[in-house]
């Protein structure tokens, strides 16, 4: 009786840390999708700033 008790906590102990781990990983992996985006905004940004840099850039050398 003693050995499937503890057997039965073993389980619930077991069944327990999965859960956590497996909702951990996902908090994880939606916070690592989440900065993903984030950085291909800021990516994008950045690149449209630089190309309207660059024309007025262009349109500077040319009225000199």
């Amino acid at each position: 009786m003693k050995f499937i008790k503890i057997l039965v906590v073993f389980v619930f102990v077991f069944v327990i840390f999965k859960v956590y781990t497996g909702i951990s990983s996902r908090e994880r992996d939606i916070g690592i999708d989440t900065h993903r985006k984030i950085y291909k905004k800021t990516e994008e940004k950045l690149n449209k700033a630089l190309e309207i840099q660059s024309d007025e850039y262009g349109k500077y050398q040319k009225s000199e």
